[in-house]
């Protein structure tokens, strides 16, 4: 899905899979495809370089994926529908930045529209 960042997710797992292998996919061309939940799709042409490997070996995805949080059907349509207000992640936030408000202001003086301020979660 194209709002989650599962696509590039992915593509890094595709990676990954392919360094661990062996496979020799620089030059190869690949196709990557993503969709929205309504009827918007992107199909993205893409070309493995040398040195593929390298960086997929930087983006550690099972290393980035440790401390995942598996939804359930429910926790997920509350905060897809933004009914949710809890942090049903807090347990997990310490020692991390975390998003902590995107701007919204729009005055002659200052403009922060689509800025994320940070916060450190002690």
């Amino acid at each position: 899905n194209l709002y989650t960042g599962s696509l590039p997710a992915w593509l890094a797992c595709g990676f990954d899979e392919a360094a661990k292998k062996g496979l020799d996919l620089a030059g190869k061309e690949m196709l990557m495809v993503g969709y929205g939940s309504g009827d918007a799709a992107e199909a993205i042409p893409m070309k493995a370089v040398s040195g593929w490997e390298a960086a997929a070996k930087k983006i550690d995805i099972n290393g980035a994926m440790a401390n995942h949080f598996d939804l359930t059907q429910e926790a997920y349509a509350g905060l897809h529908s933004g009914a949710t207000v809890e942090d049903i992640c807090a347990d997990r936030r310490k020692g991390t930045f975390v998003i902590e408000k995107t701007g919204v202001r729009n005055e002659a003086a200052f403009q922060d529209i689509g800025i994320d301020y940070f916060k450190f979660v002690q």
